[in-house]
């Protein structure tokens, strides 16, 4: 992943990637906690076979991993970096259209003040 993102043709790739509506509605589910399709198909109201070509164009892109576990294949976000997780995902859902259904960003942390105050 960090390969993918190190250059301006990998960044625009995983655009292209999570640029789809039903991808980032994916990606927010798969934030939350590892999922298998059949739980992703009812979170999003889909079919299980497009939820199915989605994690797939998503696993390609490095974006996902999958585990079996019995029957179920569960898949988990994966190698998204951490400082472009809630960014990443605004930007690709205001270029869809959807950045109102985004929760507001999280507050920045508060920096801890040294000893002196500074």
């Amino acid at each position: 992943m960090a390969a993918l993102l190190s250059s301006t043709g990998g960044l625009a790739q995983w655009f292209a990637v999570i640029g789809e509506p039903t991808r980032i509605a994916i990606l927010r589910e798969l934030a939350a906690g590892s999922r298998c399709v059949t739980e992703l198909a009812r979170a999003l109201d889909t079919e299980m076979a497009n939820v199915s070509h989605h994690v797939r164009l998503m696993q390609g892109a490095g974006l996902v991993t999958s585990e079996r576990r019995g029957r179920h294949v569960i898949y988990t976000l994966a190698g998204v970096p951490e400082r472009l997780k809630d960014g990443g995902l605004r930007l690709a859902h205001a270029a869809t259209g959807a950045a109102a259904e985004l929760p507001p960003p999280p507050a920045p942390e508060a920096q801890p003040r040294s000893a002196t105050g500074v």
